[in-house]
């Protein structure tokens, strides 16, 4: 799924640009079955540019599941890249 967001976004005191593109990607999901709460495997992806400055940075994110209520985090931005775990059986703060 590609979405592109274009124009001004109003913060109180004025506006600032925006022009941003998120390229959705969704790999060999495997949705559960029967008693299953968790992707059995496969991964999403999110890929996001944004091009309302002068150098338009590009940030990834993917979330890879392996069928048990922890999946992975994998995020790759200017000046950063990491790799955090999520629980998604209990929501709350990515540890890393």
């Amino acid at each position: 799924m590609l979405a592109t967001l274009n124009g001004t976004l109003g913060t109180g005191t004025g506006t600032i640009p925006v022009a941003t593109t998120i390229l959705t990607t969704i790999n060999s999901l495997v949705l559960p079955r029967g008693d299953a709460k968790w992707p059995k495997s496969g991964s999403i992806t999110a890929i996001i540019t944004d091009a309302s400055f002068a150098v338009p940075m590009t940030s990834t994110i993917t979330i890879a599941f392996n069928g048990t209520s922890t999946a992975t985090v994998t995020v790759t931005a200017v000046g950063f890249s990491g790799n955090f775990t999520i629980d998604l059986a209990n929501p709350g703060p990515i540890r890393g």
